[in-house]
């Protein structure tokens, strides 16, 4: 379960980095 929360955190955040680089 751990694994899960952390794959979809670390997904989450590049997902977040790409739009913020997309807006830039």
């Amino acid at each position: 379960m751990a694994i899960r929360i952390i794959l979809s955190l670390s997904l989450s955040r590049q997902m977040f980095y790409g739009y913020k680089l997309f807006n830039l």
